[in-house]
């Protein structure tokens, strides 16, 4: 008798044991599905700005295609990510979505591979609004997009936070001179993110005529050079220009007696909306959002169909 009671008591243990790893097993799925549901977005706007900026003349159809029907089901793992839904079987959608993040990823570093072996593509979209010194908005192929410029920081004149300050008006009136009713052709920086923490594009411009718009405003004395959290592939040059504008007191560094660390950045201005995923924009009672309207961007609209979190 004391044998078979040992005997149960083992089977119950083991019983026990099975389901507590099981609980622990799922849950760790579950915090992987978490993690792959928290790095989608970055990788549709990395594959979104690639697709926009990167030379495709050498990239085969075939990458492309393999590219864009991975994006197309990551894009769909976000939704229902954003759907707040609960695997059932967390083992099988963490193996689905871990292998549709994989594929994308592996493809998107494959198209770059290709685009790189091909010569700079000279893609210029027009200038729709100079917002300040070193923020402006382009039109690329019908989607307004928000442009942080790499590598600058120009004293402040929209920001309803702070005061104009000084030598403001002076570097929004040469940006203006600049790039105002301009064509421009824009550039990302892999040492950099492809958008900064308000959905605007990180990018160094040019002009059609090869004025280089991010230096040229530092070497005037329009702009500080402007080192956000690591080093950029122009750093050198721009702060070699800022030591000469210092050293000659061009523009702001002869207007301006102190001479102000550049200012954290405030972000987009006050009338720019910027949702980071559906979940936030249904939450605002936002969506959906067509083209045009505040808070539209393509990284919400998965069939490209003009209509976000529909």
């Amino acid at each position: 008798m004391q044998r078979l009671l040992i005997a149960i008591l083992g089977v119950v243990a083991l019983a026990l044991s099975v389901t507590s790893y099981r609980a622990v097993e799922a849950r760790r799925l579950q915090a992987e599905i978490a993690s792959y549901c928290t790095q989608i977005p970055n990788l549709t706007a990395a594959v979104d700005y690639t697709l926009a900026t990167w030379p495709q003349a050498s990239v085969s159809a075939d990458v492309t295609v393999r590219l864009n029907y991975f994006t197309a089901l990551v894009r769909a793992d976000k939704a229902w990510c954003d759907a707040n839904a609960q695997a059932d079987q967390p083992a099988l959608v963490q193996q689905t979505i871990s292998w549709h993040f994989g594929n994308a990823s592996e493809a998107l570093l494959e198209y770059q591979a290709a685009a790189q072996a091909s010569p700079p593509q000279q893609q210029f979209y027009p200038v729709v609004e100079i917002v300040d010194g070193d923020t402006v908005k382009i039109d690329m192929s019908g989607v307004v997009e928000t442009l942080r410029l790499i590598g600058i920081d120009t004293p402040e004149v929209v920001d309803p936070r702070t005061d104009i300050q000084c030598y403001g008006p002076e570097a929004s009136a040469r940006a203006k001179a600049l790039l105002e009713g301009k064509r421009v052709r824009i550039q990302g920086d892999s040492t950099q993110d492809t958008r900064d923490r308000y959905g605007r594009l990180l990018a160094y411009v040019w002009l059609e005529d090869g004025t280089f718009y991010n230096l040229v405003m530092v070497q005037e004395g329009y702009a500080r050079e402007y080192t956000y959290d690591r080093a950029y592939q122009y750093q050198a040059d721009f702060r070699a220009a800022e030591a000469e504008a210092k050293a000659t007191k061009w523009g702001l560094w002869g207007a301006c007696a102190v001479e102000a660390a550049p200012t954290p950045d405030p972000g987009p201005d006050a009338g720019d909306v910027y949702y980071a995923n559906c979940t936030e924009a249904r939450a605002a009672g936002a969506a959906p959002i067509y083209r045009g309207q505040p808070g539209y961007r393509p990284g919400l609209d998965r069939d490209n169909d003009g209509v976000a979190c529909e």
